[in-house]
């Protein structure tokens, strides 16, 4: 008789929770609908990742504005991903725990608008090992705050699947670096420069295994797989495939396998289309510059394929029509198209015609030479040099020219 109670008791009370999330079907055994209905209370009460929310959780909108310093809709936004959080003492342990390892206000901030779950993270378990292994690194106090604020996944990750197999990779690379201390400052620096602006592919340990060794078989090694952490280490994680189409494309310009300039053209074809090289190469071209020519220059200067085709045309009308320096000169220092027209080719060019019109000059110096001088060198030899009047004269034309043309 009791069961028979229960039984009764039970539909009615289940009803109404089955017609508005199960499909009824009078076949079909009580069972079958209570166990959704405890698998839905247990999921409620033990839920470790809260699933979103159209209300916002005040408590925690609440916390994010006035204590983290939040933009109202940003708290409301990320409040809606905690709808059930009901108190805010782990968010404030966490914050806690930031600041007593330095991080500022704004690098807390950044960090949980990037990684709002970093909040409700176990400190004892997921944050602790994680912050201790990065300052093994050297990697301690503003350091770190700001490599945590630009990637705030690095507390997230899993240690020992993901942080450390690719921190190993770079520190292999980095080994014969490390023997004095000053490369031990190097191997610092590299590594908070890496994991503040790609730490992404910290976690492709596989990828950068097979990419290093790939170009080491091309004669990229020691220092020069160095360069290329320190410039773009993006390249080492992207798949092999398009690492040695990159490879390909630098040895049809003229680069040689094993050269030491072979990663200078990988790093300066990477990002640039076949197509953008050819319009490159075309407007070479159409200066007169054969294709021998062109690709001699790209070797020769690898920034090149990253110059735009207007400061590339800008350069060469300026150093062809202007100046009137042979084309075989750019051929040989094409360099010179790397600097700034404005702020160093312009006014330079322009106080030497200054010179040469006054008799300044006994004998009208190369302007290739004048163009690598620094910018003291330069001052000192061909300002400072005379007069009390012509210096500051000559002084006040150029820091106009340079005025005028930036």
């Amino acid at each position: 008789m009791l069961k028979v109670k229960f039984a009764v008791q039970s539909r009615f009370l289940l009803v109404p929770y089955i017609s508005r999330n199960c499909r009824w079907d009078s076949c079909k055994p009580l069972p079958f609908f209570i166990n959704p209905f405890f698998t839905e209370s247990q999921n409620r009460a033990y839920t470790s990742t809260p699933q979103p929310n159209n209300s916002a959780n005040i408590l925690l909108v609440d916390y994010l504005t006035n204590s983290i310093k939040l933009p109202n809709t940003e708290a409301v936004a990320i409040s809606k991903r905690f709808p059930r959080v009901s108190s805010v003492e782990k968010p404030e342990a966490v914050v806690s725990f930031f600041k007593s390892l330095g991080f500022s206000d704004a690098q807390i901030q950044l960090s949980v608008k990037r990684q709002p779950g970093i909040l409700f993270a176990d400190i004892e378990k997921t944050i602790k090992p994680k912050v201790a292994f990065y300052q093994e690194l050297g990697l301690c106090g503003p350091h770190l705050g700001t490599m945590v604020s630009k990637n705030p996944f690095l507390l997230a990750s899993s240690l020992s699947k993901t942080i450390k197999p690719g921190i190993e990779v770079i520190k292999e690379v980095l080994e014969s670096e490390k023997s004095n201390n000053d490369n031990n400052n190097n191997f610092k620096a590299l590594m908070f420069r890496i994991l503040s602006r790609y730490a992404f592919v910290i976690g492709k340990d596989s990828v950068l295994r097979s990419n290093i060794a790939y170009l080491r078989r091309c004669g990229v090694v020691g220092s020069q797989l160095i360069t290329m952490l320190k410039c773009e280490p993006r390249l080492l994680s992207i798949p092999e495939e398009e690492l040695r189409n990159l490879v390909s494309r630098a040895t049809e310009v003229g680069f040689l396998m094993g050269s030491r300039m072979l990663v200078y053209g990988i790093l300066a074809l990477y990002g640039n289309t076949p197509e953008t090289i050819d319009r490159k190469s075309k407007l070479l071209r159409s200066f007169g510059f054969s294709q021998d020519e062109s690709n001699e220059m790209f070797v020769k200067s690898p920034p090149m394929f990253k110059t735009s085709e207007a400061k590339l045309r800008r350069g060469i009308e300026f150093f062809l029509q202007t100046v009137m320096l042979d084309k075989s000169v750019l051929v040989g220092t094409p360099s010179l198209l790397d600097f700034s027209l404005e702020k160093r080719m312009i006014p330079r060019y322009k106080i030497l015609e200054m010179m040469k019109s006054r008799g300044l000059l006994e004998k009208k110096p190369s302007f290739v030479t004048v163009a690598f001088l620094t910018d003291k060198k330069f001052v000192e030899k061909y300002i400072l040099r005379f007069g009390n009047d012509d210096a500051k004269e000559l002084q006040l034309a150029y820091e106009n020219h340079l005025l005028q043309e930036s």
